[in-house]
């Protein structure tokens, strides 16, 4: 046996024997230990919490449709005998004044008739007796009208129509403008002089149901009279 060849062999032992006599290396499923899954009884059932909901308060059912059978009309007279209008029988009337704060302090008289129901029924307001800063004529009333309503009549923004369209407003030929507002009615806002006298109304209702009253509110409109 030549000599590089013992010198090999020699060396094949050393390696044998330091590779037997080293520790072994822990592989990386020896190094985490994974535990035993968990037993649970076999009627354990999880239990699910569930986060407290905030009480609602229910939402009221609105008549907001004409009735099937519409009630009948009735006429009623303006305080101090400013005008005669009908309104149908089941209507709420209410009357009274509110204050204008401006250039110049005053109160403007106004009538209100609403529906029965929650909020929002179709009605109509008219108000009166309110000084103009510029002269008014039937032909331009309605823009005075406009801006008292939005001033002190109505709290929700109005979005008027394109035109101006003709209406006959208490026996007076003047004119009105369509509209739709903030809070979901439609309507008509109008306004006439009549003996020297400035009056403005409303006639609206819920913007889906304006055509189902349109002949209703046409008729409170055409019944109006001035009594002075």
């Amino acid at each position: 046996m030549t000599r590089l060849t013992c010198r090999l062999l020699m060396l094949g032992v050393a390696v044998a024997l330091v590779t037997a006599c080293s520790p072994a290396r822990p592989t990386p499923a020896d190094s985490t230990p994974i535990p035993p899954s968990p037993t649970r009884p076999a009627t354990w059932t999880p239990t699910v919490e569930t986060p407290p909901t905030a009480a609602t308060t229910p939402v009221p059912t609105r008549a907001l449709t004409p009735p099937a059978t519409p009630a009948s009309m009735k006429v009623v007279v303006a305080q101090a005998n400013a005008f005669s209008i009908q309104i149908p029988s089941n209507w709420t009337v209410t009357e009274g004044t509110r204050r204008v704060q401006g250039n110049s302090n005053y109160e403007v008289k106004y009538f209100a008739a609403v529906g029965p129901g929650d909020a929002p029924q179709p009605g109509v307001i008219i108000f009166y007796e309110w000084p103009s800063s510029v002269a008014v004529t039937n032909d331009n009333v309605w823009e005075s009208a406009f801006a008292l309503t939005a001033l002190v009549i109505k709290s929700c923004a109005m979005d008027l129509g394109p035109e101006k369209l003709p209406v006959e407003f208490g026996g007076e030929p003047t004119f009105g403008v369509e509209y739709v507002d903030a809070c979901g009615a439609a309507g008509l806002v109008t306004g006439a002089v009549h003996g020297n006298v400035n009056y403005g109304a409303l006639f609206e209702a819920p913007a889906p149901y304006f055509g189902e009253w349109f002949p209703t509110l046409r008729e409170i409109l055409l019944s109006i009279t001035f009594e002075r």
